[in-house]
């Protein structure tokens, strides 16, 4: 359960760091000004949560099956990167 916890947190740091959305919501307040800014930001984050929400219990559900099927969901995502 510990090693879950540290996951959702990296997850979590990796999901919210500086990236895409930073870009995005910077090229939407010099265009659109700063309330298309705010709602951008408000829109991807809703939508970052949405998808963390999905893989927390998608890992939950799967720990549950069997420790074997968690260690090739885990290689299987090492691999990816």
């Amino acid at each position: 359960m510990q090693a879950w916890w540290m996951y959702a947190a990296v997850v979590t740091a990796v999901v919210f760091s500086p990236g895409p959305m930073t870009l995005f919501a910077m090229a939407n307040a010099m265009s659109h000004g700063r309330r298309a800014a705010l709602v951008g930001i408000l829109g991807g984050s809703t939508a970052y949560l949405g998808h963390l929400a999905i893989v927390y219990a998608s890992l939950a559900t799967i720990a549950g099956w069997s420790a074997g099927t968690l260690r090739a969901v885990r290689v299987a995502g090492g691999c990816y990167f």
